[in-house]
């Protein structure tokens, strides 16, 4: 669990990072530049519903942003974010750091697939993205915390493609839980504790249920 909130909250950085750099930018535009650029950079498809940039105000709002699996795990969302919302500190930014004031993440689901190799789809994704990553394409921008950080998680959805009747869902129904001044590693790893024994504890409750097996996306 520690180890998928701190890959997670890579990719919602790496996310957000590519809406700040194109920030000049204006909402459909930009839609389609960021699916273009995060699908170079991951090797993966992404899809963006909604994308806006407020520029009066240091803040940028993504709904409806999906990431999907590669073929031979399916094909279906890998992550499901019904919102992504960050409100950063402009001045910082301008003197080359990330400050976040405000993150806020609205996960329907996240999906993990295992293949008929005992492979799960978060390690062939995460070799992808450093394969698709160049290094004179990293940020410069030096990443200095988030003040805020309001996390929602609708479910986990675990499939075993050596047993794909067999799907496994946790509800996690966890609504606005907030975490504040995570600088440190140590911060982050508070926080993931905490996440998890919170999800552990709603895992006991209410156990898992069983639905129909997930097949492979037609688009």
């Amino acid at each position: 669990m520690k180890f998928l909130f701190r890959w997670l909250f890579r990719i919602v950085v790496l996310t957000l990072l590519l809406g700040v750099a194109l920030v000049l930018f204006k909402d459909a535009i930009l839609e389609e530049i960021t699916e273009q650029r995060l699908a170079a950079r991951t090797g993966l498809e992404i899809r963006i519903d909604r994308l806006e940039v407020a520029l009066l105000s240091p803040a940028i709002t993504i709904e409806g942003f999906r990431i999907y699996n590669p073929a031979e795990f399916g094909g279906t969302p890998f992550l499901d974010f019904h919102e992504l919302h960050v409100e950063y500190d402009r001045a910082r930014l301008a003197r080359g750091e990330l400050a976040l004031r405000l993150l806020r993440i609205d996960l329907d689901e996240l999906s993990l697939v295992r293949d008929r190799q005992g492979q799960w789809n978060f390690q062939e994704i995460s070799r992808r993205i450093k394969e698709h990553t160049p290094p004179d394409e990293r940020f410069t921008l030096d990443f200095a915390g988030i003040d805020i950080l309001n996390l929602s998680v609708g479910r986990v959805k675990r499939v075993d493609l050596a047993a794909p009747d067999n799907v496994q869902v946790f509800r996690a129904d966890l609504r606005d839980e907030l975490f504040t001044d995570l600088r440190a590693p140590g911060d982050y790893v508070l926080a993931a504790s905490r996440l998890a024994l919170k999800l552990g504890l709603k895992r006991l409750t209410a156990g898992t249920t069983n639905v129909p097996p997930i097949r492979a996306s037609p688009h």
